[in-house]
């Protein structure tokens, strides 16, 4: 079943991948419309359809302008950001095989994982072996011939063989260990007696002991309390009680043989990590198959707090609880013990129903249902097959103390892509908006084709790229757009304004290639002061962004403007960008304009308008839904019924 289930392909895409796409496709239709629009514009002008020659290419350059403003570069970054994360990490032994998933770890909030082979080394060693009625030697014997008999060797069989090698025998049946049953038994061909003997945890096998015959709590309950993993060795006399293969049963007379106290040492880098995880605001749940004591006891040694006793809580616990009842103890709880694969997947699903970004680490395959369900599935190197092969990261060297550095290589890849949509978004919103303007007026097309692939290069594409490399690691939000829009709708409204009132001006002025030029050069120089906004290397920028003494964007986007300067003043990349010469007179004027740009679009940022806005609009919406209740509330008793499907 399991194998089964982890054959099932899907592809869990991040909250911001679901936010890009529906702007892209909000993005489509609007230009649509727009190109609609400004097509009936050449069609009034013209008179006549299909346009003449000359019409009919100028009306080709204008679509090509609109169709251009989708921002298939801002795919093409993120693809580039998320690479370049990918290698980020690959030097920090974390591989990534979905390329998403270092972005998606910046969403994490809860991270589940297991005790053995996280949080301890996963190198088991006999602690102590304690006989129950039978002698040292028989029991010693007894279990080497057990686990070397055995057809499925896990660390614990293979620990126990190191301290007592034993002979293999024909076996009669098996049961090997099954994570929800919490034992595995055999029963040997050459046995005289036919006897079944039973490897397990005390408390499951402790029902169907002989009840003449019982072992000291006390020693499980000290050996547990230490962190160690205790086992039950026993014995039957009813050899055929495992013979079913699909549904093996235990017998119900087994007589207790010994303890086995196992030790996992606790990784030296486990407490340095878990400390990183609370910083960063992380909530850590551990889920093991082993006794809530030995996970307490290693939880609270790597220091993960447990402040309270409803915080344990027990496999046992979590049967026949409902959807609701999962929540709220998936919510509550932090040590999860005696916990089979199925309620690692439920508490999992409970989790994310609770609105939680969950990120699982798991090694084994009863660790597969939960990493599958988590949005986020992380193995070690020394897993199986079946868990590294669904993964999305694999940690190379064993250990969870890289995923401190993935969170925030998660961070960084947020911020520096929002501010990558925040200049792509920024351009295609006061372009479309400037080319409304001017086609709802009847006026001539604003944008020129190569004008338009000048500002793409040099105030959007290149700055992004360099942008995201510069980006640093911060705490995000889940949703990036509401922020995106915070900053983009102010800049891009003031642009337009800006940018409409200088063509205007200019083709009154002159013609329009001149008109056009001047637009151009107004809306490359704002959309590369926009750059230090965006990360402000001084006080003098702060607004739409925390001040971040960062002077590289600052000069970077220098350097884009010099590069625009070379493209205005060399004659064959002037002629080639259709760059029209300015009078002197336009130099000043367009000046005068981006400096009023700058003073209006840093109030509004500083005096929090659209916050203001954002409260109206909600206080709006407040009163329209209460008006809608009070009316539904009115209805007349014939006609109840049928209200709620009214509203």
């Amino acid at each position: 079943q399991i194998d089964t289930e982890a054959r099932v392909f899907n592809v869990v895409k991040t909250p911001l991948q679901r936010e890009i796409i529906w702007l892209m496709r909000g993005l489509l239709v609007v230009i649509l419309l727009l190109t609609l629009l400004v097509l009936g514009t050449f069609n009034r002008v013209s008179g006549t359809f299909p346009f003449d020659q000359i019409m009919m290419e100028d009306a080709s350059r204008a679509t090509a302008v609109l169709v251009g403003l989708i921002p298939q570069g801002l795919v093409l970054m993120i693809t580039v950001t998320y690479a370049m994360s990918i290698l980020r990490l690959a030097r920090k032994n974390a591989l990534v095989q979905h390329m998403n998933a270092a972005e998606s770890l910046s969403h994490v909030d809860v991270l589940c994982l297991d005790k053995t082979g996280t949080i301890t080394t996963n190198e088991l060693s006999l602690h102590a072996l304690t006989p129950l009625g039978i002698d040292q030697l028989d029991l010693q014997r007894a279990l080497g011939d057990f686990v070397a008999s055995s057809a499925s060797m896990n660390r614990t069989a293979s620990a126990i063989a190191a301290s007592f090698p034993g002979s293999v025998r024909r076996l009669r049946h098996e049961a090997p260990f099954d994570s929800d049953r919490k034992w595995s038994a055999l029963s040997f061909a050459d046995d005289i007696d036919q006897k079944t003997y039973v490897l397990g945890a005390p408390e499951v096998l402790l029902p169907f002991l002989r009840a003449d015959t019982r072992y000291d709590d006390r020693r499980v309950d000290e050996w547990t309390s230490q962190g160690l993993r205790v086992l039950l060795f026993a014995a039957g006399a009813d050899a055929t009680a495992i013979a079913d293969p699909l549904v093996p049963h235990l017998p119900v007379d087994l007589f207790p043989l010994g303890l086995i106290a196992l030790r996992d040492e606790l990784r030296a880098d486990a407490r340095e990590t878990i400390d990183h995880f609370v910083q960063a605001g992380i909530s850590l749940k551990l889920i093991s198959g082993d006794h809530v004591n030995t996970v307490t006891t290693l939880a609270r040694q790597a220091g993960i707090a447990v402040n309270a006793d409803d915080q344990i809580v027990s496999g046992w616990q979590l049967e026949g609880l409902s959807d609701d009842e999962y929540e709220e103890i998936a919510q509550r709880g932090v040590i999860f013990g005696r916990v089979t694969p199925q309620q690692k997947e439920r508490l999992v699903s409970a989790l994310r129903r609770r609105d939680h970004y969950v990120a699982m680490i798991g090694d084994g395959v009863n660790d597969v249902p939960a990493l599958k369900h988590a949005q986020v599935a992380i193995a070690m190197r020394s897993g199986t097959a079946v868990t590294r092969s669904i993964s999305d990261v694999i940690l190379l060297d064993d250990s969870f103390a890289a995923l401190p550095d993935a969170f925030m290589e998660g961070q960084r890849i947020r911020n520096g892509l929002e501010t990558t949509i925040d200049l792509f978004l920024t351009r295609t919103i006061y372009t479309m908006l400037i080319v409304w303007a001017t086609a709802t007026g009847g006026g001539e097309f604003p944008v020129a084709f190569r004008h338009s692939a000048l500002i793409g290069l040099l105030a959007v594409g290149i700055p992004a790229f360099a942008l995201a490399i510069w980006a640093k690691p911060g705490n995000v939000e889940r949703r990036v757009l509401p922020a995106v829009l915070d900053v983009v709708v102010p800049a891009a409204l003031t642009i337009s304004l800006a940018g409409f009132a200088i063509y205007q001006t200019f083709l009154r002025l002159f013609d329009i290639a001149v008109a056009q030029s001047a637009l151009t050069a107004l809306t490359i120089t704002c959309s590369l002061l926009l750059i230090p906004f965006l990360r402000p290397p001084t006080g003098f920028w702060v607004g739409a962004a925390p001040l971040s003494r960062d002077w590289r964007p600052a000069m970077f986007a220098s350097l884009m403007f010099l590069l625009y300067l070379v493209v205005v003043f060399i004659p064959p990349l002037q002629m080639f960008y259709e760059i029209e010469p300015l009078p002197l007179l336009a130099y000043p004027m367009i000046a005068a304009f981006v400096l009023a740009w700058v003073l209006l679009v840093r109030w509004i940022w500083r005096h929090g308008v659209m916050t203001i806005v954002h409260s109206g609009v909600s206080r709006t919406w407040e009163r329209i839904v209460s008006r809608t209740r009070l009316r539904s509330r009115t209805v007349p008793a014939h006609r109840r019924s049928e209200a709620p499907s009214r509203h």
